[in-house]
C-alpha cells in the first residue's frame, strides 16, 4: 500500500511537472498546501453515485466542440438536472454524484483555479477570490477532470487569470470553454431565459444587447463575458461579439458590474465553491496514517480522538 508520504511526494512531483512543461505555477507554499489537501482526498471514503471510469472510459480523440457539448449534457442527464435550470449548486452535485471533492484556496497567485487526477482522485479547485468566475471556473476543470479519464492520465492542470474567454488558447482549453458554457447555460434554459428576460424589458427588437445579458449573467450564475459567449455560439451575436460588448462596457461603464449598478439589476446570487468529504469518513478511513503527512503532527489526545 502507498503510503501518505509517497502520496504526497507524487502530488508535489506533479505540480513541479506542469510548471516544467507549461511555465504556470502556484506559489511553491500553496503548492505544498494543495498536494496535502490532495492527499487527504484521496484518502477519504467515497458515497458518490456514478464512477467517471464507466461513464467515460478511456481512449483518444480530437478535442472537438461538439463532443464537448454531447459531454456536458451527459453530466447534467445523469445528475437528473433539468435543462433549464442554473447550477448554483454544482460543487455539491459533483460530490454527491461524481465523488469530486471542490474547495477554494486563497493565495492562487496569477492561477485561477485547477484540478488533479492522482491517486485515483480527482479534485477541482478554485481561487476565492473571484466569486463572479467561480461557477464556470469550476466547470471548465470539470472538463479537464474528464480529460484525465478520457485519456487514461494522472497529473495537475493549471489555470491562469488573464487567459479568460477572449484570450487565444490551445484546443484543450477551447474544449473545457465549450463543456462548462454548454454545462452551465444549456440550450432549452438559454432560451427560457432570453424569452422571460425580453418580456420583462419589453424588448421589440430581435437582436440581443448587453442589458439581456447582464440579466443572463445573474440567472445563470456567470460572467457578462460568458453569457455573450454563450449567446455566440448559439449564433444569436455574431463572430466576436462577445468580445466587442465586453470591451464596449469596460470602455463607456468602466465594465458589467459597473452597468449592472447603474441599471439597478437585481445582485448577483451569492455562489459558494466549496464540497468536501465529511470529516468523519476522512476520519475513520485515514485513522493515524494522516499523521504522516508532511506538515501535519498531532498531539498524543488528538490521536486517540481519531
Amino acid at each position: 500500500m502507498i503510503s501518505s508520504s509517497d502520496k504526497f511526494k507524487e502530488a508535489d512531483a506533479a505540480f513541479n511537472a506542469f510548471r516544467e512543461r507549461y511555465g504556470i505555477a502556484v506559489p511553491r507554499d500553496v503548492a505544498e498546501e494543495l498536494s496535502r489537501t490532495i492527499v487527504l482526498l484521496s484518502l477519504a471514503r467515497s458515497h458518490h453515485q456514478f464512477r467517471l471510469e464507466e461513464i467515460f472510459p478511456k481512449r483518444l480523440f480530437k478535442p472537438r466542440a461538439s463532443l464537448a457539448v454531447e459531454m456536458a449534457h451527459k453530466i447534467r442527464l445523469l445528475s437528473e438536472i433539468g435543462e433549464e435550470e442554473p447550477l448554483f449548486d454544482l460543487s455539491n452535485l459533483l460530490l454527491e454524484k461524481f465523488g469530486i471533492p471542490v474547495f477554494q484556496m486563497s493565495k492562487l497567485g496569477h492561477v485561477s483555479s485547477g484540478c488533479a487526477r492522482l491517486a485515483a482522485k480527482s479534485c477541482i479547485f478554485v481561487a476565492d477570490d473571484n466569486e463572479i468566475d467561480a461557477l464556470f471556473n469550476c466547470s471548465h476543470q470539470l472538463a479537464h477532470v474528464l480529460l484525465f479519464h478520457l485519456y487514461g492520465r494522472e497529473g495537475v492542470s493549471l489555470d491562469v487569470l488573464s487567459c479568460g474567454l477572449g484570450a487565444p488558447k490551445p484546443p484543450y482549453e477551447h474544449f473545457a470553454d465549450v463543456f462548462a458554457l454548454e454545462l452551465l447555460m444549456p440550450p432549452r434554459g438559454l432560451g427560457i431565459a432570453l424569452k422571460q428576460i425580453r418580456v420583462l424589458l419589453g424588448a421589440k427588437f430581435d437582436g440581443i444587447g448587453e442589458v439581456e445579458l447582464l440579466y443572463l449573467s445573474r440567472i445563470f450564475g456567470v460572467s457578462f463575458l460568458a453569457a455573450a459567449k454563450r449567446c455566440e455560439r448559439a449564433k444569436l451575436l455574431p463572430p466576436g461579439g462577445a468580445i466587442a460588448l465586453e470591451r464596449f462596457m469596460i470602455d463607456k461603464f468602466g465594465g458589467p458590474e459597473q452597468r449592472s449598478l447603474s441599471l439597478d439589476l437585481p445582485p448577483r446570487v451569492p455562489t459558494t465553491i466549496t464540497a468536501l468529504p465529511k470529516l468523519g469518513d476522512l476520519q475513520i478511513k485515514t485513522r493515524s496514517r494522516i499523521s504522516k503527512l508532511p506538515g501535519l503532527r498531532r498531539s498524543n489526545d488528538q490521536s486517540k480522538r481519531i
